[in-house]
Parts: structure tokens; sequence; C-alpha cells
């Protein structure tokens, strides 16, 4: 399945949409900035913000996942992130 940027994910309470480019693979707006560094596991997986910022009422926050030095590697970790959120549909 394809995810396109207008599809969102509710994720343990909150509001999540896919974002695969500059090094961040997920996105959120939240009431309140998270400083960056700050983690939250998803997926079972431990996502760290990459970047927080003021957006209207909400702040914007970009979540990155840890990924491998090797490119294959990476690639293949994007792919199964893409996939186990496809399957919230």
């Amino acid at each position: 399945m394809n995810i396109s940027d207008k599809v969102f994910f509710r994720i343990n309470g909150r509001m999540y949409w896919w974002n695969g480019w500059f090094g961040s693979q997920l996105e959120s707006r939240e009431w309140f900035g998270t400083l960056p560094g700050a983690q939250r596991i998803l997926f079972g997986k431990k996502f760290t913000v990459f970047k927080s910022e003021r957006d209207g009422l909400k702040y914007r926050t970009s979540w990155t996942i840890d990924l491998p030095d090797n490119i294959d590697e990476a690639n293949v970790k994007l792919h199964w992130l893409k996939r186990e959120m496809a399957k919230l549909i």
C-alpha cells in the first residue's frame, strides 16, 4: 500500500503522519513542544525528536528512527516501517 502525505495514524493516542524525507520518518502535531533528543517507543522501536517548531497554536515535531550506517540495511528498516504503518490504515 502506498502511504501519501495526507494519511495519518493514531499511535498510542497521538496523531502521526509519514514524513520520509530529510532524515525524519514521522511527523506529529502537539500542544507542547518536545525537546530535541526526547524519545518515544512506537512499533516497539525507539524514535527520537529530530526537530520541533511552532506551527500556529501547535508544535510540528519530526521524529526519526535509529538507522544503521549501511544504506541497504537502512532502506530495509524504512520499508519495514512503512509496511507497519500501512497496516494501520
